[in-house]
């Protein structure tokens, strides 16, 4: 007759257990202490199983008030949330009024509770390049194109035409630059070719044109 394998409890049962885990596993400790004849019948296993079944009982009710708190929570949180977004509508349009209120003066707005921040200077108005001035270049084909700045001006566009017996063109526009001239090349040593310049502004908006110069390459 085989010799049973001697044992002991394993113990940490309820380690790395949520609550709930740990929960349902006493759960079933209790539920089998209950049926088990040797702990029914030891004195000291009996009590110490009652004292799990009332820690049991009480953590139930305390998880379950956990839970019934972080709903609540998430209620609180979203109706926060909502109503911080109506605050902030209201107070944009607070802000919109004392800005007609106060007329630019930054005391008014300060006492009326907001932040004075000074006006931006207003954006020069963007005027056209009026003319260009231009020089053979370095290179054989090459021709230098200056102008003027132009008020308002981020960058510049250049076009060329080569078909100078038709102004209307077509015309190729090369990449924009932030100098006030460029070296451009024509097609063949000497050719002339026509050029006009266009200011842009930093959000993109391009004036007229110049008036048209004749390039002669080098």
């Amino acid at each position: 007759m085989p010799i049973p394998t001697r044992c002991t409890v394993r113990r940490g049962m309820l380690t790395w257990k949520t609550p709930a885990s740990a929960l349902s596993i006493a759960d079933s400790v209790c539920a089998a202490g209950a049926q088990c004849a040797a702990v029914q019948g030891a004195p000291t296993a009996k009590l110490a199983l009652a004292d799990l079944q009332a820690a049991v009982t009480t953590a139930h009710g305390q998880l379950a008030l956990k839970l019934e708190m972080e709903s609540g929570l998430k209620t609180a949180t979203a109706a926060l949330l909502l109503g911080m977004q109506d605050v902030r509508e209201k107070l944009a349009v607070y802000e919109t009024t004392i800005v007609t209120v106060a007329d630019g003066n930054s005391a008014t707005i300060a006492e009326a509770g907001c932040d004075p921040r000074p006006l931006k200077k207003p954006r020069a108005a963007l005027e056209r390049v009026v003319t260009a001035a231009t020089q053979p270049g370095k290179q054989a084909k090459q021709a230098i194109l200056s102008w003027p700045a132009a008020p308002g001006a981020a960058m510049y566009v250049v076009s060329l035409n080569f078909t100078t017996q038709d102004p209307t063109g077509p015309w190729t526009d090369l990449t924009a630059v932030t100098m006030l001239h460029r070296v451009v090349e024509g097609p063949t040593p000497g050719g002339q070719f026509l050029a006009r310049v266009a200011a842009v502004s930093s959000d993109g908006v391009m004036a007229d044109w110049s008036d048209m110069v004749l390039v002669t390459a080098a």
